[in-house]
């Protein structure tokens, strides 16, 4: 294989690494996975679902379904009728930007499903046009479609506390827990957190604020944040949730370290 790329780079021909020795037969394994996915997860791609600890599962909102929701209410507000909106410029904008999804299926958030089988359906008796053209989107790129899907995950405790004061109480809880254990110094510090809700899903900042005088006794103020980001963030895996946003993964909780002058 590597004698043909060289080949290739030598004599500047074209198509050769398109027609490699088992490139065909991966991609057609992975169109046929796209054919054989259930509707349901072809209408939540690619990680609005989690199964439940007993039989069935939860549809959860995915990134580009709360930015949907928002163009929507966006519509709303300026007085357009639901059934009315998918003919709207704003309808049409959001096909351009590839977040075209009927209201009804957004309905069907926090709903549980007794079954795979009765998930499928109830997205096919919605929506079941579009379900078919969004699997022919998803087969246009079938490999890349699976390994994006890869980056997502989520945390066993998921989701956080919705409200900033109880975040804050695990994140010092947590920092407490890295310093017993030796991973962090102990931290003379306050924490706060805000949320971000201007794009997609809400993002959670967990804000450590550290003296600058205790900084500098430690690492110096350059080194400091580092170590409490990293720590933190993966003391927080339970309670995270990485989605896909704009083709990488993000995490839906995230850790910035302030160096104040105190």
């Amino acid at each position: 294989m590597a004698a043909i790329e060289r080949l290739a780079l030598v004599h500047g021909l074209r198509g050769v690494r398109r027609w490699l020795p088992g490139r065909g037969s991966r991609h057609a394994r992975a169109l046929e996975r796209v054919r054989q996915l259930p509707a349901y997860q072809v209408a939540l791609w690619p990680d609005g679902w989690d199964f439940m600890m007993t039989e069935g599962l939860l549809v959860r909102e995915t990134h580009e379904m709360a930015e949907a929701r928002r163009w929507y209410a966006m519509a709303a507000r300026n007085g357009v009728p639901r059934s009315g909106r998918l003919a709207t410029p704003t309808a049409r904008t959001m096909g351009l930007y590839g977040i075209g999804f009927p209201e009804p299926i957004l309905d069907l958030v926090g709903r549980q499903f007794a079954s795979e089988q009765a998930a499928s359906v109830a997205v096919r008796l919605i929506a079941g046009e579009w379900v078919e053209q969004r699997r022919r989107m998803l087969a246009q790129n079938p490999i890349d479609v699976f390994a994006l899907q890869q980056q997502t995950w989520c945390g066993s405790r998921h989701p956080p506390p919705i409200h900033s004061t109880d975040l804050c109480r695990l994140a010092h809880r947590l920092l407490e827990l890295c310093a017993t254990e030796g991973l962090l110094p102990p931290l003379d510090a306050e924490v706060d957190a805000r949320v971000d809700t201007g794009y997609g899903l809400a993002t959670w900042y967990c804000q450590v604020k550290v003296g600058l005088r205790q900084a500098r006794s430690r690492y110096g103020s350059r080194l400091w944040r580092e170590p409490i980001v990293e720590t933190l963030e993966l003391a927080l895996i339970p309670w995270n949730r990485a989605v896909l946003r704009d083709g990488r993964a993000w995490r839906l909780l995230r850790v910035e370290v302030l160096i104040e002058d105190v």
